[in-house]
């Protein structure tokens, strides 16, 4: 499963250091996990994408980065493969986001 674009795909082999990322990157792609977990769960349990789509629109956000962030992810989680477990998910998400952010 990958995450196109929002977070480049890992490298074979290479896992990345989350120590080696600002505090503020690291809490992003902490956020972007919660939310692709959460995508992932609505998924496997039936939700449509467009009734995902508007729950996140009812959230509050904190940053001006994030409601486009929250659907690039949903997007995302939602054409990848419906029978992938939330953890599995969330740990991609992550680990593809500290790749995109540690090659940049």
């Amino acid at each position: 499963m990958a995450l196109v674009g929002v977070c480049a795909s890992a490298q074979a082999g290479a896992l990345p250091e989350a120590g080696d990322l600002d505090e503020g990157i690291a809490a992003r792609c902490l956020w972007g996990k919660s939310i692709a977990g959460l995508a992932q769960e609505k998924l496997l349990k039936g939700v449509s994408r467009k009734d995902f789509m508007v729950s996140l629109d009812q959230l509050h956000y904190s940053r001006g980065w994030q409601p486009r962030m929250s659907q690039a992810i949903a997007d995302s989680v939602y054409r990848s493969s419906a029978t992938t477990s939330v953890s599995s998910v969330k740990e991609q998400y992550l680990n593809d986001c500290h790749q995109y952010y540690l090659a940049k």
